[in-house]
């Protein structure tokens, strides 16, 4: 509760100035663009402390696991096998400790604000992933398998700053006259952004996170030493493949927002209306049925 309290303090009070300064908040529908401006400003300032933190301590968590022609993952992961060799994590440092539970803080108040916004295209799929996620914190980290809690937090949270860019510098574009310079810059900013987050999308969420997935269910925790997984063993590892299939719808979502990039018109895939040329059309529309009843 404390971290959705905090993080609706900074979407009400310091992001809007920025914003401001920006001018996004130019235009018919510049409160409705700061408003959104300020969520997305919001979800980079904690991806990027989270990815950063994450990244730093990962080798304080996992300092046998080296980069090698055998490894599936790049470092600093190397082989996602040895994750399972030296059984729990029972020695947490307390910087580890407080970038996970911040973690848990996050998508909890993130659930809570999901369910209060406007419903979008993926609502259902957002929910289950928001409960998933938590869930799998919770239980790694009571179980102590915060090692390849933090891989997974790591690759969730790669792609995420992309698209936190790419929206912040789409309503930039936005608030712009049409044909000017600066204009031009934010939508190419935005296109380079957005093409950065599908990249990294794929590659972190469709390629990396199903060989931890298969480590998880083939080679441990309870294979490595030869028994099987116990029930929490078998339910984290469900939990971790549950995830996948809503990657792959997204990623469906992805590669709708990429065919409209081509075309020069970056969107969020999963906003409902938040394009201003939708409204243009809509009073143009107006105007026409005033003259006909006229």
């Amino acid at each position: 509760m404390t971290m959705f309290v905090l993080s609706r303090l900074l979407q009400a009070s310091l992001f809007p100035l920025i914003g401001a300064v920006l001018g996004v908040n130019k235009g018919r529908t510049g409160a409705k663009r700061l408003e959104k401006f300020s969520m997305s400003l919001r979800e980079l300032t904690y991806y990027v402390i989270s990815l950063g933190s994450m990244s730093r301590l990962l080798p304080q968590a996992m300092p046998y696991m080296t980069a090698s022609s055998k490894s599936w993952l790049p470092a600093p992961f190397g082989n996602v096998d040895l994750l399972w060799k030296e059984g729990r994590l029972t020695e947490v440092n307390d910087e580890f400790k407080l970038v996970y539970v911040v973690a848990l803080a996050w998508y909890s108040a993130g659930l809570i604000q999901h369910m209060m916004d406007p419903k979008k295209k993926d609502f259902w799929e957002m929910a289950l992933h928001h409960i998933v996620t938590i869930l799998l914190l919770g239980m790694s980290y009571m179980e102590g398998h915060m090692r390849v809690g933090a891989i997974v937090m790591v690759l969730h949270d790669a792609s995420d700053p992309f698209l936190a860019l790419a929206k912040l510098t789409n309503y930039c574009k936005q608030a712009r006259q049409r044909g000017s310079l600066s204009r031009g810059v934010f939508d190419a900013l935005a296109n380079v952004f957005f093409v950065g987050f599908a990249l990294t999308f794929a590659y972190t969420r469709l390629y990396l996170y199903p060989q931890v997935i298969y480590s998880a269910h083939y080679r441990g925790p309870g294979h490595f030493f030869s028994r099987n997984h116990n029930a929490v063993e078998n339910s984290l590892v469900y939990l971790l493949t549950s995830l996948l299939p809503i990657h792959c719808f997204w990623f469906v979502l992805i590669l709708g927002v990429v065919k409209k990039a081509l075309a020069s018109n970056i969107d969020d895939a999963r906003s409902d209306d938040e394009e201003e040329d939708g409204q243009e059309d809509g009073s143009k529309a107006s105007k026409k049925e005033r003259k006909k009843k006229a």
